[in-house]
This record gives structure tokens, C-alpha cells and sequence, in this order.
């Protein structure tokens, strides 16, 4: 598709499912009031046209796995993370697979609203 190998290598397509196994924004587009979450719609909207369905397991990737013990911090960090796939239009579907079909107006009317909200500021 012509994108950075390792996003590249999160993608797992076929003409109608499109897997995220993993998705890290750089720390210098965090907490800019939705840019990231911007930038991960609208790379979503090029990258399943096709696509009948997106699924993707939120999970927060950057806790280090020896530190996954903390119970409080994980469920705290996953709802964040879980939260951020929301507002993308993705919805829980089953255990912890979250799903979001890019034909259907959700996901066009969350990026919408994200577009809106940062030409606002």
C-alpha cells in the first residue's frame, strides 16, 4: 500500500476484513485534542474502502508486560484505549473484539466530528 513497513505489518486485509493487531501513535501527536485519533480515521477511511468489516482488540500495547499485573492500572488503560476505538465508531462485539464497519455512517460521522471539533480550536 505504500505505508511505513511496520503499519504495514499491523494490517492484516482481505477484500472484506481488515484485522489491526496493533496501532501506536508517536508521542508527539498525543494530547493535541484528537489529532491522533484524526490521523488513525482517516488512514482507516483509505485503507479499508473495500472492507466490510474492521475489527481490532483495543488494548494498551505500551504497558510493559511485566507490569501487567497491576489489575487497576490495566483496566484503567484499556478503558482509555477502548474509549479512543469508540470514538471511531468501533463497538465491543464479543469478549474483548471491537468491531467497525467503514460503509455505515458511525465511523464517517465520528471522523466528521473530529475534523469539526479541530478547526473549531
Amino acid at each position: 500500500m505504500g505505508l511505513h513497513a511496520e503499519f504495514e505489518e499491523c494490517l492484516i486485509g482481505g477484500p472484506h476484513v481488515v484485522l489491526i493487531d496493533r496501532a501506536r501513535l508517536a508521542p508527539a501527536w498525543r494530547g493535541l485534542g484528537g489529532v491522533g485519533r484524526l490521523l488513525i480515521g482517516r488512514l482507516l477511511r483509505w485503507t479499508t474502502d473495500s472492507a466490510a468489516l474492521v475489527a481490532t482488540h483495543p488494548f494498551p500495547i505500551d504497558i510493559p508486560v511485566d507490569e501487567r499485573d497491576d489489575k487497576a492500572r490495566l483496566a484503567r488503560e484499556t478503558s482509555v484505549v477502548q474509549k479512543t476505538w469508540q470514538s471511531l465508531g468501533f463497538e465491543p462485539f464479543h469478549d474483548d473484539l471491537w468491531v467497525m464497519q467503514p460503509h455505515l455512517r458511525p465511523h464517517g460521522d465520528a471522523v466528521q466530528r473530529l475534523e469539526n471539533a479541530l478547526l473549531a480550536n
